[in-house]
């Protein structure tokens, strides 16, 4: 075949009135592989970095003609798989192949350059994507062996192996689950998994001692909200104590609040000042 851009030959097209693809041909395998090969060892811990290696393995994989007729960004640009199929196939290439989870992003950038998603900046749906695939719940039945991540030396991640758990909503919960999530553009139960893991790690960090003193920057920020203002050593917080208020939060997140207010009730506050939250709880 004579030498083209790769455009050019992706906007070539095959004969129309085929089913959706399940798995790729040799070419677009290659390319896909080669592009990988290209990046693996670099580091692609952040959104940035992720961009800048889409281009790299895009010079890397070879040029190959469109797969698909009607060109969209749901279907993939070597492959011409949809989204969730070449996810899915290439969780399985990765058996042999062993990429990191952010060479994979690299791969899902590359694949979908015009998908709705930012998937370097969602790099971490690679890892989530893959519990949902190894469930049966990513349009494909459970693998017989779960998939696995790998580290740069292509050596498997501890930890990765993942298992699932179950819970009962009532429609009401199951509702406002998904607004919230669609709001946050993402899966109810990709949603529920982060909430449920910053809110558990938000209890370990609080209750026990940690190189962060929580309870210190607690006391410091109910001085500052909640004592009266004849107290002439109240300071304002400035330059540290601001980090330090953002770090406790992302660490501590309600948790932490709740210590500042348990401190801020020791001057003079009773509970009728404050209003009544929304209690979880209450919804049924």
């Amino acid at each position: 075949m004579t030498k083209t851009s790769k455009k050019n030959l992706r906007r070539s097209t095959e004969t129309s009135g085929s089913s959706k693809k399940t798995s790729a041909d040799t070419e677009g395998r290659n390319a896909i592989h080669a592009a990988g090969l290209a990046v693996n060892r670099s580091d692609l811990t952040s959104a940035a970095k992720i961009r800048e290696a889409v281009a790299h393995a895009s010079d890397a994989a070879p040029a190959v003609e469109s797969r698909s007729e009607n060109k969209n960004w749901k279907t993939g640009d070597f492959t011409g798989m949809p989204i969730a199929i070449f996810q899915n196939w290439l969780y399985e290439q990765n058996r042999e192949w062993r990429f990191t989870d952010g060479t994979l992003a690299v791969l899902w950038c590359l694949e979908f350059p015009n998908a709705r998603c930012d998937y370097a900046d969602r790099h971490r749906y690679v890892a989530s994507t893959r519990t949902e695939y190894n469930a049966g719940r990513h349009q494909a039945s459970p693998p017989e062996h779960p998939s696995i991540a790998y580290n740069r030396d292509g050596l498997p991640v501890i930890g990765t192996v993942t298992t699932s758990l179950s819970i009962r909503l009532t429609e009401q919960e199951r509702k406002l689950i998904a607004t919230a999530a669609e709001l946050r553009d993402e899966s109810p139960t990709r949603f529920i998994k982060s909430a449920a893991i910053s809110q558990a790690a938000h209890v370990v960090n609080t209750s026990k001692e940690t190189t962060f003193d929580f309870e210190g920057i607690a006391k410091k920020i109910a001085t500052v909200l909640f004592a009266k203002p004849v107290l002439q050593d109240r300071n304002p917080i400035r330059g540290k104590d601001f980090f330090e208020l953002r770090r406790a939060i992302h660490l501590g997140g309600t948790e932490f609040l709740k210590r500042v207010l348990e401190h801020g009730a020791t001057h003079d506050f009773a509970d009728e000042d404050l209003d009544e939250p929304i209690d979880p709880q209450t919804i049924d």
